[in-house]
């Protein structure tokens, strides 16, 4: 259940931070999630990188089929892809890797912020 909800409130910031603020705010919007729910490495990379991959393909898409797939095709050719779909999996895994990353940061400092403190003083 709480990766289901980091994975969920990891979609809606990686749209939040994408249409407000640069591009590298995906490593953020997958960090702050998996700070919080997740507590192992794989699951903070898996949630980081699906998530993020899943809102970039999706909206590289849409901006594709809004635009008749012209510019696409003009920087798939400059790239040397054949074709944009290739371009869209590309910069989506790019992405991807990166919120991958956060997110396996995120879930690696869980235990150290997350972790409830003993006191000091025995008598406390």
């Amino acid at each position: 259940m709480r990766t289901l909800a980091a994975f969920s409130i990891t979609i809606l910031l990686t749209l939040l931070f994408t249409m407000l603020e640069p591009w590298w705010l995906i490593a953020l919007a997958s960090f702050i999630p998996c700070l919080i729910l997740v507590n192992k490495l794989s699951y903070g990379f898996i949630i980081g990188f699906f998530s993020v991959f899943f809102c970039w393909f999706i909206s590289t898409y849409i901006i594709n089929y809004l635009n008749d797939g012209i510019l696409a095709a003009k920087i798939a050719s400059i790239i040397g892809v054949q074709k944009p779909l290739i371009l869209m999996i590309i910069s989506s895994i790019a992405g991807a890797i990166i919120a991958g990353l956060g997110g396996m940061l995120g879930a690696s400092l869980h235990g150290v912020v997350m972790r409830p403190r003993k006191p000091k003083n025995k008598y406390i």
